[in-house]
């Protein structure tokens, strides 16, 4: 321990004046055999010295890029000017300078760019720049392999895949070819022989050769491109990026679904198993929109699926939004004509009657520049795809017809209408209860009751979340109609927001319990979705609940006959915004094990816009809420035995008043046992 201590500290010594410029100590031994956690341990030791200023630890931070780095590394602002690509930079489009700047943001967490966007708009020119960037940077360093913990025997190589060898050359090598032999900073060495000594020759060029004995281009510090058809190509290489061109299209060739799904997870988990994520190692997707119904990258981008991986950063859009300046008369005159873009069972269409538009939902409509009225005209499928950027058979959505949805809604029922804030920070005790307890309770002698059936036995499911997205909690009862037949009455879906934070977990389980101790509820059965539960349900059966698990994605029947019920007529609830957007959202996938499952659209999630009910887009792409509604109302399908104690009536154009009234004369009865009819007479008149 003691040599072990004393070689980190000579080594302080070393890195501090190596990081002062002092060349001449990255070629002793004592650096050389320095590995990463030394290196590192020997870096805090040099923060730790008392006797450093601020300024001095400073700047040692500032140069610490000497400890790795023989040529300082252009930051991706950078390398994106003409120093270093040429005159490339003078037609760089703009949104592809955003994506490449905040995917290699110093803090990043994304390793893999998903580029989906319309034809034209430069999706394969930025995965050339994506990897170009890292072998300037594996160039730049004094041991590529070292810093990544890789055997100095073998090659560190960037993949680049397509359905052919030609479409390769076509789309990939050729932008690599325009950049380097355009740019001052490359210079192209005739033989690999001479490509060590023509670097040492020209340290400040970056030296690449065509004629390298593995792959198609060849760098300093032994880094490769090779070309492929098939990840089969690439076995036991330490492939360290990979760019997989159009495999939207490889369905076109012939190629089954499940060679589509393999080539592109295949891809990511070779970069993984030889980089372990680290910063540089990647994967790019550059295909353009083809066709949901049949392709799974399409169905992994289009449905969500890739949005949902924080490692992912996805891009798609239609040419209009990143080449506007090809629209002019649009950019003039504002004119555009609305298109459906098409889902299962019913294809693209021109709207020409836009008071049809009602018909649809607003992501389903794009308003596209007059510009290309002619061709969408001529091939309408190809220009939404092409122009458009959205693939062709799209999945639909679960629900079709709004009014299935809004006929659920009565104002004979209360909910909260938008969301609840519970943030971590906040104290746990009572924090929902407080939020909801007047709207939903009424005071009594000994404590609270709730409004409506409150007798009845209740049924809660919790949907969890914990940084970013909404939980949810959903409560149901079951009531007798005229005709015998239980109806499932909501008693609340509540939507519950982290706000920029964690969510409140603490809040969520004690709400569950003041709903049992101050609002005197009989809660018959509880279950929370998998995700972060297993110390609420620990606690609340500690508290004599019953608790399990139920995973709502797992099993798509248990959505399906929720949504049976919705079609019936059987379910009734109070106005949330949530609640409907979220169902207006969901869609049934089918997952690359083959097995269905219910998910929802994709699109950009509002959080907040006025909150009007006919036209707010808070809780669209997002099931939360209905996650919450749906497990409560399976578990009242399912646990509930006997008949219910309450009717259900169902009562038309009552005002909210008269709701009340009846609510408050329904409770003499209940309670108390008073006759109420001949009030309920004079009140409807």
């Amino acid at each position: 321990m003691d040599q072990q201590r004393k070689k980190i500290t000579n080594s302080s010594f070393i890195l501090k004046d190596l990081i002062q410029g002092d060349e001449v100590l990255s070629k002793r031994d004592e650096f050389i055999q320095l590995n990463n956690r030394e290196i590192l341990e020997a870096l805090q030791l040099i923060l730790k010295n008392e006797n450093l200023s601020d300024s001095d630890k400073y700047q040692i931070m500032t140069n610490s890029w000497r400890i790795h780095y023989r040529k300082k590394p252009p930051t991706i602002e950078e390398f994106l000017t003409k120093d270093w690509i040429g005159p490339t930079a003078d037609n760089l489009f703009p949104h592809v300078s955003e994506i490449l700047t905040t995917f290699y943001k110093p803090e990043s967490t994304y390793r893999n760019l998903v580029l989906a966007s319309a034809i034209g708009t430069g999706k394969s020119f930025s995965s050339t720049l994506w990897s170009l960037y890292v072998t300037v940077h594996l160039w730049s360093m004094r041991n590529p392999k070292k810093f990544f913990e890789l055997s100095q025997a073998t090659s560190i190589v960037h993949g680049l895949i397509s359905f052919t060898m030609e479409k390769v050359d076509q789309l990939l090598l050729q932008p690599f070819m325009q950049i380097l032999l355009s740019s001052p900073r490359f210079r192209r060495v005739k033989m690999e022989e001479r490509l060590g000594h023509k670097q040492r020759e020209y340290p400040d060029d970056i030296c690449f050769t065509t004629a390298g004995k593995m792959g198609v281009l060849q760098f300093y510090n032994d880094v490769h491109y090779i070309v492929a058809s098939s990840p089969a190509n690439l076995l036991g290489l330490n492939m360290i990026t990979a760019i997989l061109s159009e495999i939207s299209f490889f369905i076109e060739k012939g190629f089954s679904v499940e060679y589509i799904n393999r080539i592109y997870q295949d891809s990511k988990r070779r970069v993984r198993s030889r980089f372990e994520g680290k910063y540089f190692s990647g994967t790019v997707i550059d295909s353009s929109p083809n066709d949901l119904e049949l392709s799974p990258i399409d169905k992994y981008i289009f449905s969500g699926k890739a949005e949902k991986d924080p490692t992912n950063l996805v891009v798609t859009g239609s040419q209009w939004e990143f080449l506007p300046h090809k629209f002019p008369e649009w950019q003039n005159t504002g004119k555009t004509f609305p298109v459906f873009r098409g889902d299962t069972g019913r294809p693209p269409i021109v709207i020409e009657d836009e008071s049809e538009l009602k018909k649809f939902e607003p992501e389903e409509i794009y308003f596209v520049p007059i510009d290309v009225r002619d061709l969408f005209e001529e091939d309408l499928i190809k220009s939404v795809k092409d122009i458009c950027g959205w693939p062709g058979g799209s999945l639909g959505t679960l629900i079709r017809n709004d009014k299935d949805i809004e006929d659920m809604f009565t104002p004979l029922l209360k909910n909260t209408y938008t969301y609840i804030s519970i943030p971590a920070s906040k104290d746990p005790k009572n924090l929902i209860w407080d939020s909801i307890r007047d709207q939903f309770f009424i005071p009594f002698d000994r404590g609270y009751e709730f409004y409506r059936s409150p007798l009845e036995k209740r049924f809660i499911h919790v949907d969890l979340s914990e940084t970013g997205d909404m939980a949810s909690i959903g409560m149901v009862h079951p009531e007798r109609d005229k005709d015998g037949k239980i109806q499932y009455i909501t008693d609340f879906t509540l939507a519950l927001s982290p706000e920029k934070g964690r969510i409140n977990l603490d809040a969520v389980r004690l709400f569950i319990e003041d709903l049992k101790k101050l609002g005197n509820l009989p809660i018959e059965m509880i279950t929370f979705d998998q995700y972060q539960s297993s110390s609420s349900i620990q606690y609340l059966k500690n508290q004599g609940f019953n608790v399990q698990l139920l995973s709502i994605d797992r099993d798509s029947k248990i959505y399906l006959t929720y949504i049976s019920y919705i079609f019936s007529r059987r379910i009734k609830a109070g106005r949330n915004i949530y609640l409907k957007n979220n169902l207006k959202s969901l869609q049934e996938i089918v997952i690359s094990s083959g097995r269905k499952k219910i998910d929802h659209t994709k699109g950009k999630i509002i959080y907040w816009d006025g909150a009007e009910w006919d036209f707010s887009q808070m809780g669209k792409f997002a099931k939360d809420v209905s996650d919450g509604h749906c497990g409560a109302f399976w578990n009242c399908l399912h646990w509930f035995t006997g008949s219910p104690r309450y009717i259900w009536e169902e009562i038309e154009k009552k005002t909210q008043s008269e709701v009340v009234a009846d609510n408050l004369l329904g409770k003499l009865e209940g309670r108390f046992g008073f006759q109420t009819q001949e009030l309920k007479e004079k009140l409807h008149g």
